[in-house]
C-alpha cells in the first residue's frame, strides 16, 4: 500500500486554532503554560505538542512552535509521531 504523505510539522507554525484543528484534529489535552497555551496530541509512545501564543494585539492565538516528547528524538521518530496525528484536512 502506498505510504501516506506526512508533511514537515514546521508547516503548523503560524496557523490559527481553526486551521490546526482542520489538519490535526482536536487536541487530546490542553494545558496552560503562560504565556503559552499548549495543545497536546497523544500518539503511540509519543506526545506531540503545539505551542500557541496570543498575538501582540491580544486577540488571536497562533502556533509559534511545536515539540515532540517520547523515546525517540531522531528526525524519523519525530516524523512518525507527527504522522500519527496528521489528518491532512480530513473531516
Amino acid at each position: 500500500q502506498p505510504q501516506r504523505f506526512v508533511p514537515d510539522p514546521a508547516m503548523l507554525v503560524g496557523l490559527v486554532p481553526d486551521q490546526l484543528q482542520n489538519l490535526v484534529g482536536i487536541p487530546g489535552a490542553i494545558r496552560e503554560a503562560p504565556p503559552a497555551t499548549v495543545w497536546m496530541y497523544f500518539g503511540s509512545g509519543c506526545v506531540f505538542e503545539i505551542y500557541l501564543y496570543r498575538e501582540v494585539n491580544g486577540e488571536a492565538l497562533r502556533a509559534l512552535g511545536y515539540g515532540i516528547l517520547g523515546t525517540g528524538q531522531t528526525a524519523d521518530h519525530k516524523r512518525a509521531c507527527f504522522g500519527q496525528i496528521w489528518q491532512g484536512g480530513a473531516d
